[in-house]
């Protein structure tokens, strides 16, 4: 039964610099007409003035430009948790830091897709007419 004095604080979400660049430049590289782009966020928690719960999303891994399959979902998961883990024990952490370390722990939060998109019709090889 749910307290009805107790106040709900909604999840806020706030991209970093980084993380926006990021995913913004993953795909407008490899983004085409056929495929979608894909990576991992990495985030961490941190309250905010007002009372809400803040989700830091401080930085963004490219994953894949095509469909993922299980095993390289599975792999590009381990291959970011070894990372993470190595930033635990000491190593440098200046990209997913950039506003701050919330509660000290950069994690997984999510994943990535930016669909495929329909070029415009009035562009060519050679870029607008």
């Amino acid at each position: 039964m749910t307290n009805p004095h107790k106040q709900h604080h909604p999840t806020t979400y706030a991209l970093t610099t980084l993380s926006q660049t990021k995913m913004a430049l993953h795909a407008s590289r490899h983004g085409t007409a056929s495929a979608p782009v894909h990576g991992v966020l990495l985030g961490f928690r941190r309250p905010s003035p007002d009372g809400d719960r803040r989700l830091v999303l401080a930085d963004a891994v490219p994953i894949c430009h095509e469909a993922p399959t299980k095993p390289l979902v599975e792999a590009a998961l381990r291959l970011v948790e070894g990372y993470l883990d190595n930033v635990r024990r000491g190593g440098k952490n200046d990209k997913t830091e950039e506003d701050g370390d919330g509660d000290g722990d950069v994690k997984i939060v999510g994943w990535y897709t930016a669909n495929a998109h329909v070029p415009s019709a009035a562009t060519t090889e050679q870029g607008p007419e």
